[in-house]
């Protein structure tokens, strides 16, 4: 009873037209009445509105477009175009999970209607319902992460739209400040002086020297695998220069602390982790969340 009301209450774009001429009903001990509609023009509607639905997905795969690169450095033009694969695929892949629920709903409906499926025990209707929610409740959670990964590619391009600005610009001022006080006898020559000491234009990827941006700091997400982390294990990482461990915490989701102890500076991940508590091995520090 209880599956039977989850699955009704999910939200879908399609529905399914009563027929006004013809139905039946069946009444099943438990309460509840289960409704059959047989008007064929109702199934016609219900596929024409699917297949209008499905050309929103048809959307080719990115990911053999990848723009080749060689070398260590980029120049403006390549990480710009990078940037915007990074968007490509991120909406190609929101795309894929929003269609992995929607083919779900449809498993949940076929389950639900005594027409579309063999009969089958209230058991084992039951247990396939429970499979269904359980792979609908994740990709739920894929779509969440996509959203982040979109998000993140935006503020991504938008920072390094602003460092090509603040680099370039500069410099076409003073290639043009040079060219209209010099005769027009040695323009040439001098452009070409400038042109000569001028280092070429290209943007570091390999990682700054400098203290990183907030934009970037917002780009590093651990969610897609923190889902493999077990209740007694602990997995060290480093982001962004700084160490840290990620483990599970007393209510099993997954956390992320400091690797290093209040004491020495001791790596946390050489010792033990139990219902969310870490112990330091060498000095027996407790952290828990």
């Amino acid at each position: 009873m209880s599956a039977i009301a989850t699955s009704a209450a999910l939200s879908f774009p399609f529905s399914f037209c009563r027929s006004t001429k013809t139905y039946t009903r069946k009444c099943f001990k438990g309460g509840f009445g289960v409704f059959a509609v047989y008007e064929e023009a109702a199934g016609i509607e219900l596929t024409n509105k699917k297949n209008s639905w499905l050309t929103i997905f048809d959307v080719e795969d990115p990911r053999s477009k990848f723009p080749q690169s060689k070398g260590k450095f980029l120049d403006a033009n390549q990480a710009l175009e990078v940037a915007r694969f990074d968007i490509q695929y991120c909406d190609w892949r929101a795309r894929q999970d929003v269609l992995t629920i929607m083919l779900l709903h449809e498993k949940v409906v076929e389950v639900l209607n005594p027409l579309a499926r063999e009969y089958k025990s209230i058991g084992t209707v039951k247990k396939e319902l429970a499979d269904l929610q359980e792979a609908l409740s994740q990709a739920h959670k894929e779509v969440h992460i996509s959203e982040v990964r979109v998000s993140a590619a935006l503020d991504k391009l938008a920072y390094m739209e602003a460092l090509v600005n603040d680099r370039l610009l500069p410099e076409r001022s003073t290639e043009e400040s040079v060219s209209t006080s010099s005769s027009p006898g040695t323009s040439t020559v001098s452009r070409d002086n400038v042109k000569s000491k001028q280092p070429r234009r290209t943007l570091n990827v390999s990682g700054p020297v400098q203290e990183y941006s907030p934009h970037l700091k917002n780009f590093w997400y651990p969610v897609a695998f923190s889902a493999d982390i077990k209740d007694d294990t602990m997995i060290p990482i480093e982001c962004f220069e700084e160490p840290w461990v990620i483990f599970r915490g007393k209510d099993g989701k997954p956390g992320c602390v400091r690797n290093t102890c209040a004491h020495r500076a001791c790596p946390l991940h050489l010792g033990s982790v139990k219902e969310g508590r870490i112990q330091c091995p060498y000095h027996g520090e407790n952290r828990q969340i």
